[in-house]
């Protein structure tokens, strides 16, 4: 019988350890994000992050293209670890459920955005910045839609967390998109970058508190006793 729970508790333990592991790679991924953001855009002569764009830091020819492409690669495999810790943990749960497979269609998404890198500005507009723009639209709705359906996973605190975040995503995703017409006439476009990173902050700062959360609702120090 001791034995039994000495072999338990180590099970358990051991679970919630990785667990851990997991869901601090998700905070740690938008720690990647914002740092890719900040380092390259730094790094980019005369870039505006209030009036440009973050896709601009990886456009054909941009001096920190490689740079971002090597960020971001470390970012992705943060970002699949934790969304494989969202699906370990959502099982027979509805609503995670869904949560985590909408976060499993954003890690697949990743690799499309090599077939359809956008050009910089001055340059001519062709099929793949159309296509990037297109890609773009389908993640601003998976990650307002992400944020929305999370909101009835983890109780009432991280609903009203979620649905607010999600009117925030929503709102800054379309008004992003608002300034598409002038970006493809290449006329300035004030503002877009800082409304756009509202936006996709918004999912950094979801994805962070959704790892904590899950954390501390599975993955919490076990003060029961085993039978």
């Amino acid at each position: 019988m001791a034995s039994a729970v000495a072999t338990t508790g180590s099970a358990d333990g051991r679970g919630r350890a990785v667990l851990g592991v997991l869901m601090a790679a998700g905070v740690l991924s938008s720690v990647v994000y914002v740092a890719a953001d900040l380092l390259c855009g730094l790094q980019y002569p005369g870039y505006s992050f209030a009036d440009q764009v973050i896709s601009e830091l990886s456009a054909i020819g941009a001096p920190t293209t490689a740079l971002w492409a090597r960020l971001l690669q470390g970012y992705a495999v943060l970002f699949a670890a934790f969304t494989a810790g969202v699906v370990w943990q959502s099982r027979g749960l509805g609503r995670l459920r869904l949560t985590a497979w909408l976060l499993v269609a954003f890690v697949l998404s990743g690799p499309l955005w090599g077939f359809v890198p956008m050009h910089q500005r001055g340059d001519a507009f062709t099929w793949t910045d159309a296509g990037h723009i297109a890609l773009g639209g389908v993640m601003v709705a998976l990650i307002t839609t992400v944020i929305a359906v999370s909101a009835g996973t983890l109780g009432p605190r991280f609903r009203a967390f979620s649905r607010s975040l999600a009117v925030v995503a929503g709102v800054t995703g379309v008004g992003t998109f608002a300034y598409v017409p002038r970006m493809i006439e290449q006329r300035p476009t004030p503002g877009v970058g800082l409304v756009e990173r509202v936006h996709l902050y918004a999912f950094l700062l979801w994805v962070g508190v959704l790892a904590v959360a899950l954390f501390r609702r599975h993955g919490g120090p076990d003060t029961g006793v085993h039978h």
